[in-house]
C-alpha cells in the first residue's frame, strides 16, 4: 500500500485507529484502549522475564515490542 501523503506519527495512529474502528464496528476509543492493554500487557511479560533471566534488557526488550507493534499497525 502506497501512501500519497506524508503523515506525522499522530495523523497515521489516528487513521490506523479509524480503520480498525471502522473494520471491527468498535469506536475509536476502544480500539485505543484495547491496543493499549496489549502493550501493557506484553510490557509486564517482558519485564517479568527480564527478571528471571540475567541476558534479558528490560529497555531492549521495551524497544523490540514497540518495533513490533508499529510494524503491526503498518
Amino acid at each position: 500500500m502506497r501512501i500519497s501523503k506524508t503523515y506525522t506519527v499522530d495523523e497515521a495512529i489516528a487513521a490506523a485507529v479509524e480503520t480498525e474502528a471502522k473494520q471491527n464496528g468498535t469506536s475509536a476509543s476502544e480500539v485505543v484502549n484495547t491496543l493499549l492493554q496489549r502493550g501493557l500487557r506484553a510490557r509486564r511479560f517482558a519485564r517479568i522475564a527480564a527478571r528471571h533471566n540475567q541476558h534479558l534488557d528490560p529497555s531492549y526488550l521495551d524497544t523490540a515490542l514497540a518495533e513490533r507493534e508499529q510494524a503491526r499497525t503498518a
